[in-house]
């Protein structure tokens, strides 16, 4: 992976500039991120650290990392002490892979605020990402109770347990994420996983078809893994089922495994192993 380390905190200024979009936290709480962005992006270096912010979040808020960085950094070469700006730009350098960066910029925002649950979560996720199993390890337990993050970092703990094959130990902390934050985003279709992988298809099903239900990003995958489970007990038409909302959901990929399962006038055994998930944040 090819690592683009970006030197940000390098020149202290001590001059910041007035706020120059008056507008810019009214704009924001409506979401009218395009009116920051043609008032505040024109003004480069000459924007007040504030002004700089709210561009940084309207980018991000738009799913335009490479801008929301360049806005964050600079930001930061006019106040490298800005705890808000670090944060969010360790995570983007988290989303964008770059993670000796968003390791720098998060031990950057614990540099001023130790306490800051935001920057001890990425470098969570970035011990996570790295493999780096030891110093997790010890992060999440000398944080793991941070109110703030304490649902994200179970969820760290459960896909780290989940990539060692410890399934039964990551049905323990996804039920005890459930507890803290029953709505968490994939929690169901990982407590559907580690059941699958347990040989719980039971329980599998129940919590896949909640997640299929739901109609999100891994829908598909949802009910791919519902065809499967529903394949493990017997039961053809629900599996067919399955497949078919896979494939509708756009999951064309399936469709011959779905045909070769599913077509009784074939003749053909079945054998259609069931591909891996991978891990998401």
């Amino acid at each position: 992976m090819k690592k683009i380390l970006y030197f940000f905190f390098v020149t202290p200024c001590f001059f910041y500039s007035q706020d120059k979009c008056p507008d810019c936290p009214n704009w924001y709480e409506e979401k009218k991120f395009e009116e920051i962005i043609t008032t505040v992006k024109p003004l480069g270096d000459k924007a007040s650290v504030n002004d700089l912010l709210y561009l940084g979040k309207s980018f991000q808020s738009i799913g335009d990392k490479k801008n929301a960085i360049k806005a964050y950094e600079t930001l930061l070469l006019i106040d490298d002490q800005n705890v808000d700006a670090c944060v969010a730009v360790s995570a983007l350098f988290i989303e964008v892979e770059h993670f000796e960066n968003a390791k720098f910029a998060a031990e950057r925002a614990l540099k001023f605020d130790k306490n800051n649950e935001k920057a001890l979560y990425n470098l969570g996720v970035i011990y996570y990402y790295q493999k780096d199993l030891s110093k997790f390890d010890q992060h999440v337990k000398k944080y793991i109770n941070k109110k703030e993050t304490k649902d994200e970092f179970l969820y760290l703990i459960a896909l780290t347990q989940i990539d060692q094959e410890k399934y039964d130990q990551a049905i323990v902390s996804l039920e005890d994420l459930e507890k803290v934050n029953p709505s968490y985003e994939y929690l169901n279709f990982y407590l559907g996983y580690c059941h699958f992988k347990s040989s719980e298809f039971d329980k599998a099903k129940d919590k896949f078809t909640i997640e299929a239900k739901k109609n999100n990003e891994i829908g598909s995958e949802a009910y791919y893994y519902l065809a499967h489970t529903n394949i493990h007990l017997n039961n053809k038409v629900d599996a067919c089922e399955a497949y078919n909302q896979a494939i509708n959901l756009g999951d064309i990929t399936i469709e011959k495994e779905a045909n070769a399962y599913c077509d009784e006038n074939k003749g053909k055994k079945f054998k259609a192993k069931v591909r891996d998930t991978r891990v998401r944040l």
